[in-house]
């Protein structure tokens, strides 16, 4: 749980919830599921930015929970972590 230790260490509160999806549910609804019993304002994840024909076949768990969920839904992409490439 690296990612706990610094989240604390930048002064973030929250919880981290780890859960398996079942046959019965979807990953997005694990994930809404933990956030109404933790009660949370906000919901933060980040996205992989697939796009045409993979994000078809792979579909998106972020997208699947922005139309379904009751609070909001902040999504950060991949590519926010990383530094701009210096046109050529």
């Amino acid at each position: 749980m690296a990612f706990a230790t610094a989240m604390q260490a930048a002064g973030v509160k929250g919880q981290i919830v780890v859960d398996e999806a079942s046959s019965l549910d979807d990953v997005s609804t694990a994930v809404l599921k933990a956030a109404a019993e933790f009660d949370a304002d906000l919901l933060v994840m980040g996205t992989h930015g697939r796009r045409g024909f993979q994000r078809l076949i792979l579909g998106s768990v972020a997208k699947r929970c922005v139309r379904q969920a009751t609070l909001p839904v902040l999504l950060i992409p991949s590519a926010a972590g990383k530094a701009p490439e210096k046109e050529a």
